[in-house]
């Protein structure tokens, strides 16, 4: 098997160069994602900590009400950072395709499509 030459892969390292971007941006993006999420769950043990010390009906449904509120957000950011974390997923796999398409000399407008589309819609 014969590799092809730095004139030959330059084309397809600039090609690369965008997916990688991406990839950093979603790193950024999942990094403020799990922040948020540990500082919900720090509220939700907090609120849940002192819950079974309320004696008032009407103080017991704000804190209820206040831990559905968290609940609800906790379960989308989890939905944020597994979609996040499949669209990096996606991008690295479209950079490996890219690769081994030029490696091989195969044309990579399918395989760059395929693995292009998911990065995009998750």
């Amino acid at each position: 098997m014969q590799f092809p030459s730095l004139s030959q892969m330059i084309p397809i390292l600039q090609t690369a160069i965008g997916p990688v971007i991406l990839i950093s941006g979603i790193g950024l993006l999942l990094l403020t994602m799990t922040n948020r999420l540990g500082r919900v769950i720090d509220r939700a043990r907090v609120l849940a900590s002192g819950f079974p010390d309320i004696k008032e009906d009407g103080n017991r449904e704000k804190v209820e009400a206040q831990l559905s509120i968290l609940w609800k957000r906790a379960g989308l950011l989890r939905l944020a950072i597994t979609l996040a974390s499949m669209s990096a997923l996606s991008a690295a796999i479209l950079i490996i395709a890219l690769f081994f398409s030029a490696l091989w000399k195969v044309d990579s407008a399918c395989s760059s499509g395929f693995c292009s589309s998911p990065a995009c819609f998750a």
